[in-house]
């Protein structure tokens, strides 16, 4: 079904992180996206629709040109409504920036307030311990609702940036979680997001994120998140894929997918495709049939295996699922694999 098709080089060796490549597909001008993390920088390379030209901008991330290069978390692309193009996020362990792609410029920049250390006093004889000083503040999960942009953070809370074509500006924040965030997605046709915590609770927001709709409790820790035909798919560490309506709550199926930890859920929406990657050096690609009366199927379709490596992240091309990118541990490339076309008889 799918085959291998091309390497597309990068500057830098990809990072340890999953879901670590994100890509955006601009159809006006049949341009492909694709930001890759690395450990202190974040790649982004675009190509046309025939890959004969193919462009890397580089984010070196730092706050100023005598610092030390910081550590990338996550980056994702997302195109607020308002925007022609998409804007980039990149989360590392001290900040959260949003550039703009065409210029490269900061849009905002958010660096969360670190408490002072209380100093120890050794006069004091009581056996009571300073409190805990946060050195990082980790975020993860990156998403877009029209033109507001969601970050999950390390305390529970969820980041709200609101767009427009002129200007970003940063609002209060949700609350429905008590643990870290470690994932967001959004259905762009269906107007769902969904989040989920690292205690396994997945939370189903309305359309103006005002209130939840639904709260699902997995019971197991997630590492992945996306969300296809009114379904949260949720990676574990164990390997598994569970499948949760969104509406009722109830968990529809669960794919024992891969023997390591699941790194990366990309969704298809247009074809209903699910794809499916992880540390055992596995992509697989699976089909949802949602379509009454028919009942609920998880159909598998291909699997591709990159023998000896560590997959970190990998993507759908586009809304069509005929090709994706990946990206594995200590890798100064992105793998592209393209739906094979059929031989004539």
């Amino acid at each position: 079904m799918f085959e291998f098709s091309n390497y597309v080089d990068i500057s830098s060796s990809v990072g340890a992180f999953t879901n670590n490549v994100s890509v955006y597909y601009y159809e006006p001008k049949f341009t492909t996206f694709v930001a890759v993390c690395a450990k202190n920088q974040v790649n982004l390379v675009q190509w046309d629709a025939k890959m004969g030209h193919i462009k890397t901008d580089i984010y070196q991330i730092k706050e100023k040109d005598d610092d030390a290069p910081e550590i990338v978390i996550q980056a994702k692309l997302v195109a607020p409504t308002d925007r022609n193009l998409p804007v980039l996020v990149i989360t590392t362990l001290l900040h959260v920036r949003i550039y703009d792609i065409k210029t490269q410029k900061v849009l905002l920049s958010i660096m969360p307030e670190t408490p002072k250390p209380v100093p120890l006093n050794d006069d004091d004889d009581s056996e009571e311990l300073p409190p805990v000083i946060e050195l990082y503040h980790i975020s993860r999960g990156i998403t877009c609702v029209d033109n507001t942009i969601l970050i999950g953070k390390h305390n529970g809370a969820i980041t709200v940036v609101q767009c427009s074509d002129t200007n970003v500006a940063l609002k209060n924040p949700l609350t429905a979680h008590d643990y870290p965030i470690v994932a967001l997605a959004t259905c762009a046709y269906d107007h769902i997001t969904v989040s989920a915590d690292v205690n396994g609770s997945v939370n189903v927001w309305s359309r103006n994120l005002q209130k939840v709709t639904k709260r699902i409790s997995t019971g197991l820790c997630i590492s992945a998140l996306n969300i296809l035909r009114k379904h949260a798919l949720c990676g574990t560490f164990q390997g598994q894929i569970l499948l949760f309506s969104i509406q009722t709550g109830e968990l529809v199926a669960e794919v024992t997918a891969h023997a390591r930890e699941v790194s990366a859920i990309s969704v298809a929406p247009e074809s209903a495709y699910m794809l499916t990657a992880s540390y055992d050096g596995t992509i697989c690609i699976w089909k949802l049939h949602t379509r009454r009366p028919e009942a609920f199927n998880v159909e598998f379709r291909h699997c591709e295996k990159l023998e000896n490596q560590m997959i970190t992240g990998a993507h759908f091309l586009n809304g069509r699922g005929n090709g994706f990118a990946v990206t594995a541990y200590d890798y100064s490339r992105i793998a592209i694999f393209r739906i094979g076309r059929k031989l004539a008889a």
